[in-house]
């Protein structure tokens, strides 16, 4: 399992769409806030940034990566 799958098991999501369509729904940003930047490689992070967001992730460094994701979630 990889970086969107970990934050959507343990957000208790049932499918990882949920995360990108029903972001408010889960405590997603709680979970994702808990994950250390460093705990996944950059290409996860890259890959969860193109996948939730619908961005290119230029190929962030994994804290840049995780900073969008927050900020996605959180609003």
């Amino acid at each position: 399992m990889g970086l969107i799958d970990d934050i959507a098991v343990s957000a208790g999501c049932e499918y990882v769409s949920e995360l990108k369509y029903h972001p408010g729904r889960y405590p997603a940003f709680g979970v994702l806030r808990a994950i250390e930047a460093g705990s996944y490689d950059e290409k996860e992070w890259n890959e969860a940034v193109r996948y939730l967001i619908d961005e290119e992730a230029d190929d962030c460094d994994s804290d840049t990566c995780k900073k969008r994701l927050l900020e996605f979630l959180a609003s």
